[in-house]
């Protein structure tokens, strides 16, 4: 890695608007998409985006990942309806999903039909770490500093320093 970063051959880049940083891995396999109406990408300084992870924009709505984030391998990040921020020295493990974004239920209409809805944007503090496999809903905080537990489901603001788990999440101490 150099100032410069790393761009795999194997990444596939269909979006055009992505700001990168110094220092960033997009490593083989990584999926950068956006919807003809996606916003913007932006991904900080010494970010790292490993294998078969994917980042996907639409609806006006955009991703930012702060400096020294990393998301590992097939995590997906996906903002539509409402932005995803993603905060400095957060770490996502594998196989995790963000979603800014929920689909409709009326049952007048198909599923494939429906309108998406959210509860408004998702963010992940500074200092954040996603265990493997957890599914961040729309409209969620997750505070500075806290632990989400493997194969939990967020769907609730969650305060700084703590430590969570469960389906759906809860609060399950306080980091001290």
């Amino acid at each position: 890695m150099t100032d410069n970063g790393f761009l795999s051959h194997r990444a596939t880049i269909q979006h055009n608007s992505v700001k990168v940083g110094k220092s960033v891995l997009i490593d083989d396999d990584v999926i950068l998409y956006q919807r003809k109406d996606g916003g913007s990408i932006v991904i900080g300084n010494n970010v790292c985006l490993y294998k078969g992870s994917g980042i996907e924009t639409g609806q006006n709505s955009s991703v930012t990942i702060k400096d020294k984030a990393s998301v590992h391998p097939r995590s997906q990040i996906s903002a539509y309806v409402e932005d995803v921020i993603v905060g400095e020295n957060v770490m996502i493990a594998p196989n995790c999903g963000i979603y800014s974004y929920d689909h409709g239920m009326d049952k007048q209409q198909s599923l494939r039909e429906q309108s998406l809805t959210s509860k408004g944007k998702v963010v992940l503090e500074d200092d954040v770490w996603l265990g493997y496999g957890v599914v961040v809903t729309s409209g969620v905080t997750i505070g500075e500093g806290s632990v989400i537990a493997a194969n939990s489901v967020v769907t609730k603001d969650i305060p700084p320093y703590s430590i969570v788990g469960g389906n759906p999440a809860k609060v399950l101490k306080s980091r001290s």
